[in-house]
């Protein structure tokens, strides 16, 4: 009887004061959608987060010399030095590496050009940075070790200088050299880490040192600016 008596009493209080009961349900609907939209956005960037580092690779490092941001940074690594990170004895976790030499260079064809991260890679780099070729080839190891001037073209930069046309075969300029498109990147959702794939364009690394930039270490090699490790397990 009690509870009964205590409801009808609630009823007519609430019917008494309409405009605060009214304000009162408004708050409390106002805070939990606050909640749950607070919630969603937090559930959407962690998804976000996990979805760019699984785009990178779970089982990747990335090696520097010195810190990225570091201002008096001098390329230090060479080529040699990603080789021995392949010694099983010493490193028996790495699964492979993919040494990296950057510059940035106009890329041209005909009257068309884009300013472009230019790439200097090796014919694991695809593998190892999780990257699907769309047409054609990417740099192979044939290509670095002949030093030849062949391009793969991010979607991007293919899409600004052929547009719709396609682009295997075309001489196109990079910098002051002409380089033979042999490939074209699947676009890319950007994982937020670094630079965008669709953006640049690769080239064997020792043709980039031989023809857009001549960097040498201390110790007289090819200079590269940071090395990618594929390890074993995420682990």
């Amino acid at each position: 009887m009690k509870v009964l008596n205590i409801f009808i009493i609630s009823l007519s209080s609430i019917g008494s004061n309409k405009l605060r009961a009214g304000l009162a349900l408004l708050g409390i609907v106002i805070g939990i959608s606050a909640v749950i939209v607070l919630m969603s956005i937090g559930r959407g960037v962690q998804n976000l987060i996990i979805s760019g580092l699984e785009d990178l690779g779970t089982n990747l490092v990335l090696v520097w010399a010195s810190p990225p941001d570091d201002k008096n940074y001098v390329p230090n690594f060479t080529l040699s030095d990603s080789d021995a990170l392949l010694d099983k004895l010493n490193a028996p976790s790495i699964m492979t590496v993919a040494p990296e030499k950057h510059t940035f260079r106009k890329v041209a064809y005909s009257d068309q050009f884009v300013e472009s991260d230019i790439v200097g890679v090796t014919g694991v780099y695809s593998e190892v940075r999780n990257l699907s070729v769309e047409k054609g080839i990417f740099i192979t190891d044939i290509h670095v070790s002949n030093t030849n001037k062949v391009a793969v073209l991010g979607s991007r930069v293919s899409e600004s200088l052929f547009e719709d046309n396609d682009p295997l075969g075309k001489r196109i300029r990079i910098g002051r050299s002409r380089f033979t498109v042999v490939g074209v990147l699947e676009s890319k959702d950007s994982s937020g880490f670094g630079s965008d794939a669709n953006d640049m364009t690769f080239v064997p690394i020792t043709s980039l040192h031989s023809y857009l930039s001549k960097d040498v270490t201390s110790r007289g090699g090819i200079s590269i600016d940071f090395i990618s490790v594929k390890a074993n397990s995420p682990e």
